[in-house]
């Protein structure tokens, strides 16, 4: 697995990973035991976090604009950025919390998702997420399965989402002022071990 406890992806023919989120390898029942903890510790050392997950679950805001060239109105001041170290200090399920091919969500990648569950998140950016482990079901704990009516195995979490204007409240119409606070997802593994992904509005 990486180091969140994610599985490692391979190219297309099986033979090389593109990952750089670390690599644990592990042989025989102890030694499983002992990288399941160190991935559960991985995943709730706030340094760890930020150092290797900066690039997908938060917006850099070098400039002043987004990703479609508006310009913010308050890019990443303080408040924003201790909102969103405060999300990020506790334990994240983020190793199970990933699109349909395995890599951890970028920002961009997840407000498009989130477009399937609302009209339109027009004047807004998403800046950052965090997937809190308190909020986390999973597949497989202690031995357990959780599955749904049709034998799957699914995992399910609450995505809490940050969000930045990118107009001036005069000109947000009031369908883009709805944009949700959290989305719950649910990752099924099929029987054939391929992942469908839905995002559902809190």
């Amino acid at each position: 697995t990486d180091m969140f406890g994610g599985q490692l992806v391979y190219d297309s023919l099986g033979k090389k990973v593109t990952n750089d989120l670390g690599a644990l390898v592990s042989i025989g029942p102890n030694a499983v035991e002992y990288h399941n903890k160190l991935c559960k510790a991985f995943r709730g050392d706030e340094v760890i976090l930020s150092s290797l997950l900066r690039n997908y679950w938060m917006v850099s805001k070098c400039s002043g604009n987004d990703s479609a060239g508006n310009t913010l109105t308050s890019p990443l001041d303080d408040e924003t950025r201790m909102r969103l170290q405060r999300a990020h200090k506790e334990p994240q399920a983020i190793d199970f919390v990933r699109n349909e091919s395995g890599y951890v969500m970028t920002c961009d990648e997840l407000k498009t998702l989130i477009l399937d569950q609302v009209s339109s998140c027009d004047g807004f950016e998403l800046i950052g997420y965090s997937v809190p482990e308190k909020d986390a079901v999973r597949g497989i704990k202690d031995g357990h399965m959780n599955k749904n009516e049709n034998g799957e195995l699914i995992d399910k979490c609450v995505i809490h989402l940050m969000w930045e204007e990118t107009k001036s409240k005069d000109k947000l119409n009031s369908t883009s002022s709805r944009v949700p606070s959290t989305v719950g997802y649910e990752k099924i593994t099929t029987d054939k071990f391929k992942y469908r992904i839905s995002l559902a509005r809190e």
